[in-house]
């Protein structure tokens, strides 16, 4: 879980929904599947304003064309189709569900799967919208005994705080609040810059322009809020926050191209400052 991308990717979720498959796989001993979807939870259980979905599975092949069609039913979904657990998700829940549930139920139908009971986990994102929340949707396949449930379960509670923190780093607080979703090409650009490359040598392995690379960089600069390289890396890594930057006194363009700061003149010593007084 705290290796997903400190920034916006597109395949944020995706990952995140491979983390959680894999997490009932191990603690269930069977195959399962997994989805995550970041939207707006109201209080009677209907879903809105669907912001990511995340498709996964683990121990089994599913055909690509059935994810996707597993991926427009998220995207469709109004309604959580299980019972609300309360209204404060801080530190998230799980709640059994039957695969009769709207989330939950297009994955057992895909590929004649056998599910179990789905798990569904709800954890809030934001410091200021209560209704603002990924929803995690896990179904072992196969036979799966009530004992493996409840530690898969019990997992999870202590991983949906995790996730929560990652997605508010990478994705932001509330909705709209970060400059877009970065792309696939964006993504290949930004891990070359994190390797310290520059863009020529980021454009002679990628097979583009230099040109092409720039407006890549420079896309990446207002997607993340950064003003420098340095800030640009940080922020991919995850060490700064969005409210916080780096101090340069002069811009990217001078230090790269050796301008050296004028030094300020030293100022006397209080030693000094005394003698002369004297």
């Amino acid at each position: 879980m705290c290796g997903l991308p400190a920034v916006a990717t597109l395949d944020w979720c995706d990952r995140a929904a491979q983390a959680f498959a894999e997490l009932a796989k191990s603690e269930g001993n069977t195959s399962a599947a997994a989805t995550v979807v970041l939207c707006t939870l109201a209080a009677d259980g209907s879903l809105s304003d669907t912001e990511s979905t995340g498709v996964a599975v683990s121990g089994m092949q599913m055909r690509e064309t059935a994810l996707s069609e597993l991926r427009c039913r998220l995207d469709r979904a109004h309604e959580l189709g299980a019972t609300v657990p309360g209204v404060n998700f801080d530190a998230g829940v799980v709640t059994r569900a039957t695969v009769n549930t709207a989330l939950a139920s297009p994955l057992p139908n895909l590929d004649g799967m056998q599910g179990a009971p789905a798990l569904i986990g709800i954890v809030s994102v934001s410091t200021s919208d209560a209704s603002r929340v990924m929803i995690v949707s896990v179904v072992p396949v196969g036979t799966v005994s009530s004992e493996s449930l409840d530690s898969i379960a019990t997992s999870m509670r202590a991983l949906l705080p995790v996730l929560a923190r990652r997605a508010m780093v990478a994705i932001g607080t509330s909705r709209g609040q970060r400059g877009g979703w970065i792309s696939p090409r964006e993504q290949m650009v930004l891990e070359q810059l994190i390797l310290g490359k520059s863009v020529r040598q980021i454009a002679d392995d990628l097979g583009r322009s230099p040109h092409t690379v720039h407006d890549h960089v420079k896309a990446l600069h207002k997607k993340l809020n950064a003003s420098s390289r340095g800030e640009l890396v940080a922020r991919a890594l995850g060490y700064l926050s969005e409210c916080s930057g780096i101090r340069h006194s002069k811009p990217d363009s001078e230090i790269e191209a050796g301008t050296a700061a004028t030094p300020a003149a030293a100022k006397p010593m209080i030693g000094q400052q005394a003698r002369r007084v004297a």
